[in-house]
């Protein structure tokens, strides 16, 4: 991690670098030694420092403010991380092509754009683009000069409005694939398995597999204070999930210790394999 310079040693500029590849406990330890008044990690890994917290009945110290990154985070995420760290989250927003350009401040609910950085708009399900409204997010950067990208979709979809006399997102709703289609014609979007993840007890992470054109497996991981048993669990969510899936989808669960990341060090909640 290398020394602190005399400006650093005097109190100024201060910053430690942690490496994920710690273990857990001694992350925290350290964490707590320093009193960052900011953390900027990995979403996934912000998230199974959280949850080692959570299981072990740690405390940590709560910084004035901290930024998952790499990944967008959804509302039950979010609702954990500020259980853990405080409610100092920034939240920031951007795309694989380029820098982030959005960011929503602690106890906002929008994200602004930065202007100097991009200009967005939306394209509706009509292919016509539109400067406010729901749709696919549009994006050009001001920033790029060599490939320049103008509209370039980002592949979510979002709700743009403006407020005081500037562009805002109000609302991720997830990646425009984000569909699982079934045998009997209906489909499901994220937006409605999220709205249900908001509501849930009793779960610390879940994430959504489709391995059929009739079948969903679910995996799960027990929130450490559930005191019911996995059947009973499985019961729960069977309910929670009737009106998501329908009768004609059979639902398969796996539980597990931990949801892993993805090859990309990414957490998608929502796969389809076919």
């Amino acid at each position: 991690m290398g020394s602190d310079s005399i400006i650093q040693k005097l109190g100024l500029l201060r910053r430690k670098c942690f490496s994920t590849k710690w273990e857990r406990d001694r992350i925290v330890e350290r964490i707590n030694e320093y009193k960052p008044d900011f953390i900027l990690a990995n979403s996934s890994e912000l998230l199974y420092i959280a949850q080692y917290i959570l299981n072990n009945g740690i405390e940590i110290y709560k910084p004035r403010y901290f930024c998952p990154t790499g990944e967008n985070i959804d509302g039950r995420t979010e609702k954990i991380l500020k259980s853990v760290y405080g409610e100092g989250l920034i939240n920031i927003y951007g795309g694989t092509e380029m820098a982030d350009f959005a960011v929503r401040k602690p106890g906002e609910t929008h994200y602004e754009i930065i202007e100097s950085l991009a200009s967005v708009c939306i394209m509706d399900d009509k292919g016509k683009n539109r400067r406010f409204g729901n749709g696919s997010l549009l994006v050009t950067p001001l920033f790029r000069k060599r490939y320049p990208l103008i509209n370039y979709e980002i592949g979510d979809i979002v709700e743009l409005k403006e407020i005081d006399g500037e562009d805002r997102i109000i609302n991720i709703r997830g990646r425009k694939n984000d569909v699982f289609y079934w045998k009997n014609g209906s489909s499901t979007i994220y937006k409605r398995l999220e709205d249900v993840n908001m509501g849930l007890e009793y779960i610390f992470q879940i994430r959504f597999i489709q391995d059929s054109d009739s079948s969903v497996i679910i995996q799960v991981v027990k929130d450490s204070s559930a005191t019911k048993t996995k059947r009973e669990l499985e019961q729960y969510l069977d309910r929670m999930y009737a009106d998501v899936f329908g009768k004609d989808i059979t639902i398969k669960y796996e539980w597990m210790d931990v949801i892993p990341p993805d090859p990309n060090g990414k957490i998608r909640n929502m796969i389809s394999f076919l």
